[in-house]
């Protein structure tokens, strides 16, 4: 099932109300729509009735700013455009029957959207029952054929679109449908009519062209035809496309000539894929490729090459492994003891790893110095400095630590300049930690720290020093923090240490120390989990719970007329903010500067054929391209503010996040002093967006939940990407796992659940709330506990809270949660909200 992604325009969605409305009520509700304001429609929400949120297109550079950040795009089958700031209607205006038709229509676009299917087919159909005339009526019959076949029946489907272009025959989704059409017939093994149909699309539209190429090779290849797919192919490769599109064409036309032997040209095309493949996994394969086709043309010195440079530059990897195995295999004699050393280590045979590294080194007793090789060059000698860590690291994790020890230092002093020797120092010092040796740790950190003091263990070094210090004495931790943070002032672990010696000091009773480092932390710019607890220590230092949000407190969060206003107001100290920095130096105007920005952001291809992806629901595809747009504009700072902005519109939540953090970095490159806190609110709410607000306040308020909260569990669980699955299972926006969302399922009387109902927006935030607030509800609506429990699970929590109970300490409990992940994980969703909190609250002005 594709995974849809897209979001409602504000316009459409301010008037969409709740799932639940019954379907013969429908035309007074929308005959009411024009009679409520602002206030009504926050407290409907408040009372119990879903709120789906409002939404504009956020147009740069003119007055009026609509809000961005809810869930803003198209409906199936619709080119983008921008939208009007919403204004209630007059009580004494009459409703424009074509007025219904557009209001049936926003609301049934939500639910496809949210993936709520049943409800938007029911609404289409309404629709078309009712206003058989227009162009909502086409709207309507286009989404309720892409509806049809989101819920997988192709046949249904099929008959819905072809019934679409007999009736319309001039609508301008036609090449869309013919896009339908074709990815339709190709999962029912119809391959004719999807080459039929992909060929009708690129005689009409060629804003796909990239990929309805790749589409009629992979058709090709079906029909057992691949040599009339071949062209279609290069034309990929050769066309406006992205990397991982072009590569993947690459990688057929390779395979194709490896077919067919022809090894010369399957050799080309691999190398050419390389050239744009980037990670070492990939590459591997396409190596191993390379080597096979060599090995079958019986070319066994070209082979054998191909087969060393994977043993030598890929051997973590699998394919690097077989490469491995194949040499040892064809010739025992061509790989030394280091290669056959490392391969044991990669495997965690560690005895046998320590046995061929010593064999490496010329030691035939482990116990005696490594011996020097005289005149040795320095790529052998660097070779063999790596055998040595390598040795050191199989003792250390075969749980031989004084050995580990002995042999780190030796490295580190027979080779001090060399690349591992900074690790080798680092982890003698970790290593007698690990054994308890800690006065001997210390004095080891200390040694990191002045040896190599550009390196880039030179701060963490200080830090485990600050971190053993303190444990005995915050005084005399409290000069080596200020050589850390004076020093390196930018250092992550900064903020933490400050924290824990203010405990420390705390402990020991001297409050006055202990303020004085809590106003250091909370001083910083950074938005990490200690310089926001140490924020909310000061301003409320009985403080057991963080205050929740309101309508009062938050109101741009319950009210979208608010978050619109405010939205206007931070455009322009955003545009201000840039223009004072992010401009070049040029006689250019900044103003002007920004347009050409715009412009060129707006008018990009990748932008419409995005637009075009996610109409057809190619949603990987499109994420791709919003991917590879970032990546192309990370140094241009005017460009990613517009960039974020309009990926945010699209509803392609987690790169417009990822465009507004480039432009942060980009900002503190210039200048150090600047982090989340202190740049404008609109850069704030982009990398901290109210996405998916309308079903985020539905099922906040449904189960009695922050609504602020749930968006900060959504961010670090997905970063707002319904797509996303985890290695271990996980899915969806609140990555709840396929058993749990059974289990949910049940309880919340659903049928017909399916695992990947929880790449639906609408199902996998409703779960989520609902286990989230039983979790609350288990832990009297403590949220470290809960999140603690929501990651880890409420066995282990129940245990961690017996050895450290929050209600006595809520630091010992989170910093003895028994799971760093999940330690982590409470940490950064508990910032989030800290950060949420901050940000929407009514007083955050500038």
């Amino acid at each position: 099932m594709r995974k849809i992604s897209l979001a409602l325009s504000y316009k459409r969605y301010w008037q969409h109300f709740g799932r639940r409305a019954r379907l013969l009520t429908v035309s007074a509700l929308l005959a009411l729509v024009g009679l409520l304001s602002v206030t009504i429609l926050t407290a409907v929400n408040l009372m119990g009735t879903p709120n789906p949120g409002t939404a504009t297109s956020l147009s740069p550079l003119t007055p009026t700013v609509a809000a961005f950040g809810f869930q803003n795009s198209t409906t199936p089958g619709q080119n983008p455009k921008p939208a009007t700031t919403f204004t209630p209607a007059l009580a004494t205006a009459p409703l424009d029957p074509q007025a219904d038709a557009n209001l049936l229509l926003a609301r049934a676009d939500g639910f496809f959207n949210n993936g709520q299917y049943t409800e938007a087919v029911a609404q289409y159909q309404l629709l078309l029952q009712k206003y058989p005339q227009g162009q909502s009526a086409l709207a309507a019959a286009y989404g309720l054929a892409r509806t049809t076949q989101e819920r997988g029946q192709a046949a249904s489907a099929s008959q819905l679109f072809q019934q679409f272009l007999t009736r319309y025959p001039n609508d301008t989704r036609k090449p869309l449908v013919y896009l339908a059409l074709g990815d339709l017939a190709q999962e029912q093994g119809q391959w004719n009519d999807a080459l039929s149909y992909y060929q009708k699309y690129q005689k009409e539209n060629h804003t796909l062209d990239a990929y309805v190429n790749y589409k009629i090779g992979q058709v090709y290849d079906s029909l057992l035809q691949p040599a009339q797919g071949v062209a279609y192919f290069e034309k990929v490769t050769a066309g406006p496309a992205t990397i991982l599109l072009r590569v993947q064409a690459m990688e057929q036309l390779g395979d194709y000539y490896a077919k067919a032997d022809n090894v010369q040209i399957a050799v080309e095309w691999y190398n050419k894929l390389l050239e744009l493949a980037k990670m070492p996994e990939y590459r591997a394969n396409i190596l191993a490729k390379i080597a096979g086709v060599y090995t079958n043309a019986k070319q066994t010195s070209q082979a054998d090459t191909i087969y060393s440079q994977l043993a030598e530059q890929y051997l973590d990897t699998a394919a690097g492994q077989r490469a491995f195995n194949h040499l040892d295999t064809a010739n025992p004699n061509l790989l030394d003891d280091y290669e056959r050393g490392y391969m044991h280590w990669l495997n965690d045979e560690y005895p046998a790893a320590i046995k061929d590294f010593n064999n490496f080194l010329g030691r035939s007793d482990p116990n005696t110095a490594v011996p020097q090789v005289a005149n040795a060059s320095q790529a052998v000698q660097t070779r063999r400095a790596w055998g040595w860590f390598w040795l050191a690291r199989s003792y250390e994790l075969a749980g031989d630590l004084p050995k580990a020890i002995t042999e780190y230092r030796a490295l580190q002093s027979r080779y001090p300049q060399a690349a591992m020797s900074p690790e080798a120092l680092w982890r003698s010092a970790t290593t007698l930690e690990k054994a308890g040796a800690t006065q001997d740790a210390i004095t080891e950190y200390a040694k990191v720290a002045t040896t190599y003091p550009k390196g880039d263990y030179a701060p963490q070094a200080l830090a485990a020093q600050v971190r053993l210090l303190q444990k005995n004495s915050a005084e005399a931790a409290k000069p080596v923090l200020d050589t850390l943070i004076a020093k390196y002032p930018a250092n992550p672990a900064r903020n933490q240490l400050l924290y824990n010696l203010a405990r420390s000091y705390g402990a020991a009773g001297n409050m006055s120390a202990a303020r004085t480092a809590l106003i250091q932390a909370a001083a910083s710019v950074g938005n990490d989990y200690y310089a926001l607890r140490a924020r909310e220590l000061l301003a409320q230092p009985n403080a057991t719970l963080p205050p929740r949000s309101t309508p009062l407190t938050h109101p741009a969060v319950y009210d979208a007329a608010r978050f619109q206003a405010d939205t206007n107001r931070d455009r322009t100290e955003m545009e201000n903010w840039l223009s004072h920095w992010a401009v070049t130096s040029d006689v250019t105007a900044p103003a002007q500067q920004l347009t050409v920005a715009h412009d060129q952001i707006t008018q990009d291809a990748a932008l419409r054929r995005i637009d075009e992806l996610q109409q057809v629901g190619w949603n990987d595809e499109a994420s791709r391209e919003a991917k590879e747009l970032s990546e192309n504009y990370s140094t241009e700072p005017l460009q990613l503010f517009f960039l974020a902005i309009e990926l945010n519109q699209r509803g392609q939540y987690y790169y417009s996040i990822e465009a507004a953090k480039q432009l942060l970095a980009l900002a503190q490159a210039q200048n150090s002093s600047i982090g989340v806190s202190n740049v404008p609110l609109l850069l704030q709410k982009l990398i901290y967006p109210l996405d998916y607000q309308n079903i985020v306040l539905e099922q906040a308020q449904r189960n009695n939940l922050d609504p602020l909260l749930l968006l900060s569990l959504i961010k670090q669980e997905s970063s707002f990407r319904p797509a996303v699955a985890s290695g271990a299972g996980a899915r969806g926006l609140t990555q709840v796992i396929p058993s749990t969302g059974a289990a949910i399922a049940a309880n919340l009387g659903k049928t017909g659940y399916t695992a990947d109902n929880l790449y639906l927006p609408y199902t996998s935030i409703e779960f989520g709330a609902y286990y989230l607030a039983n979790r609350l509800h288990d832990y009297n609506g403590e949220p470290f506990e809960a999140l603690a429990a929501y990651n880890g699970g409420e066995g282990n929590v129940t245990k961690w809270a017996a050895a450290h109970p929050p209600s006595s300490n809520l630091d010992d409990f989170v910093e003895n949660i028994g799971y760093a992940e999940t330690r982590e994980y409470v940490k950064i969703v508990y910032a989030n909200y800290a950060m949420y909190r901050q940000i929407y609250a009514a007083t955050a002005e500038r």
